[in-house]
């Protein structure tokens, strides 16, 4: 009943889940909540209880094989997630030079082995469940309105999905969240569900675009989870307008994943790998880029905390 649905009634089927999901989770929290105190945790468990609807909703719409679906390689799914891999790296040592050391230069007392480990496992949910709605459902459908056979069908599911993804980020108002930080995020979260999107098409491995959201979220929320410096909803609130100066960056990145040669692989279902020494050289290039990139952001992000080892320096040299 829900296949002929989803194929009758294309786009209402996505609002559709879309609005069970954000109601079984918001439900689920609030009675989690009534029992557990710690944030993380009510997150874990909301989200497994939610997922056990989403799972059967999945399979019912005809989209089971979304998760045994093989990738494209394992190679081939780290380069084409090769900026995801690196904003969640940045993210990840950015907090920790930010956080891991007190005012002194001590090392700053981590939360409890058992709630880094929930948020660790939370991470990974809120990656699961929401990849699960978003690229294993909604995109599925989409490709069916669209057909990713052609540019446009392409383009389409990619900015439609990326939108209602942003768009379900407004929710977050319910925690307290002020408006401009809510627009915020989810303007942001548009964007990274169009990068996801993209990724997922060229892939085709929705495991795989689960890992790196989790993997983004955890470099996102390091210093509440392990530091408990911050709460979720307290990390959002900060979001201002200013927040917006990346999103070029995941523009440009969104239509480099989708360049014409990438767009031909989409629609063929098929890989059109480079030579051997191109790829090496890619490679090769690339890891440097990266590894020299994150020792500069640490170092940086650790003086930004710390800035009275500048003046001592400076002190010192004049």
């Amino acid at each position: 009943m829900l296949k002929k649905f989803r194929e009758k009634f294309p786009i209402c089927s996505c609002i559709v889940v879309i609005v069970v999901y954000l109601l079984i989770f918001q439900l689920s929290a609030i009675v989690a909540g009534m029992v557990l105190k710690q944030i993380f945790a009510i997150q874990l468990v909301s989200m497994l209880f939610t997922d056990v609807f989403l799972l059967v909703i999945l399979w019912a719409m005809g989209f089971g094989n979304a998760l045994t679906q093989k990738s494209k390689g394992v190679l081939y799914s780290l380069g084409t997630g090769g900026y995801m891999l690196m904003v969640g790296a940045l993210a990840t040592v950015s907090n920790f030079a930010m956080y891991a050391f007190t005012e002194d230069y001590k090392i700053r007392p981590l939360a409890p082995a058992g709630e880094i480990v929930i948020f660790i496992l939370a991470m990974f949910g809120i990656g699961f469940t929401e990849e699960l709605v978003f690229r294993g459902i909604v995109t599925n459908i989409l490709k069916e309105k669209f057909s990713v056979r052609t540019d446009r069908g392409i383009f389409l599911v990619i900015v439609v999905q990326g939108v209602l993804f942003g768009g379900c980020h407004m929710t977050n108002m319910l925690s307290g969240i002020g408006l401009e930080s809510a627009l915020v995020q989810s303007v942001m979260a548009s964007f990274l569900g169009m990068l996801l999107g993209a990724i997922y098409l060229r892939t085709g491995s929705l495991w795989f675009v689960m890992l790196l959201h989790a993997w983004n979220d955890f470099g996102a929320l390091l210093a509440s989870g392990f530091f408990k410096m911050n709460t979720l909803a307290g990390s959002i609130s900060e979001y201002t307008w200013g927040k917006l100066v990346g999103l070029p960056v995941y523009l440009a990145v969104i239509l480099i994943l989708l360049r014409p040669s990438k767009r031909r692989e989409i629609k063929d279902d098929m890989i059109y790998p480079p030579t051997l020494g191109i790829q090496i050289a890619k490679g090769v290039g690339l890891t440097i880029f990266c590894v020299g990139l994150l020792i500069l952001v640490a170092v940086s992000m650790f003086i930004t905390a710390h800035s009275d080892i500048t003046e001592k320096m400076l002190e010192g040299y004049f």
